[in-house]
């Protein structure tokens, strides 16, 4: 007799569990540039902020490499037997392109948090000419993740995977699928801003997928929870005496 897999239920508490870190990165990051909402659109605001912005700088990766990233994997792969049911070839693509969302996200939050806080805090110490050569590294190391892994890479495969998840599911689940919809709409946004230098236009997109990604989490992790305590159980086998 085949074994009920435990991965629904590993992708419904992994997902709620990402929510809460997912915003746990956004107070992080706020704090890092000194509570100032402006300086967040500049990836190199914080740099100026020292050991203090980098203590925060440093947790809000963790959180972020967690909440926005890994810990929708199982999500990902359990929405992957859905998709299966509609569409075989399509699904492959769709999950392919969210597990690689959250593998250049997660790499991303792992090489900031392994580069700018120490050089942050090495800048509040150097000498004069040493600190335009930190502060080079520090906007480097940020624009490449920002400009290139995040906002453009990143949110590429994100689009692909929301929207085509988003379309995938319309007939089973429609308010889902809608919100599903508007988060890969947002990351779409926010590629093509990146793309074709429009900063605004990316912000606006940035702005709607770092709320709505934890709600969908949020919702996807819900939705799991329910069908699994709803679910009837397997009958039991017979027993031959």
């Amino acid at each position: 007799m085949t074994r009920p897999s435990s991965l629904p239920r590993l992708a419904a508490w992994s997902a709620v569990a990402s929510a809460p870190l997912a915003l746990g990165c956004l107070f992080s990051a706020l704090a890092a540039v000194g509570y100032d909402v402006d300086a967040l659109a500049d990836p190199a605001a914080g740099v100026g902020h020292g050991a203090r912005g980098a203590d925060w700088l440093y947790a809000s990766m963790i959180l972020d490499a967690l909440g926005y990233y890994l810990l929708l994997a199982p999500a990902v792969l359990h929405l992957d037997r859905a998709l299966r049911r509609r569409d075989d070839g399509l699904a492959t693509l769709i999950t392919a392109s969210g597990l690689g969302y959250i593998l250049v996200g997660a790499l991303g939050a792992s090489v900031l948090a392994a580069v700018c806080p120490p050089l942050m805090r090495e800048l509040e110490l150097a000498a004069e000419p040493e600190t335009h050569a930190i502060t080079l590294v520090l906007r480097a190391a940020l624009l490449a993740v920002h400009g290139g892994l995040w906002n453009f890479l990143e949110m590429i495969l994100a689009a692909v995977f929301w929207l085509g998840a988003g379309a995938m599911l319309r007939a089973e689940r429609p308010r889902f699928a809608a919100l599903t919809m508007a988060l890969g709409a947002a990351a779409a946004v926010d590629a093509v801003g990146e793309t074709i230098g429009f900063p605004e236009l990316a912000s606006v997109g940035l702005s709607i997928y770092l709320v709505l990604a934890p709600a969908w989490a949020l919702c996807l992790g819900v939705l799991t929870a329910r069908e699994l305590g709803t679910r009837a159980p397997a009958p039991m086998p017979a027993v031959i005496a």
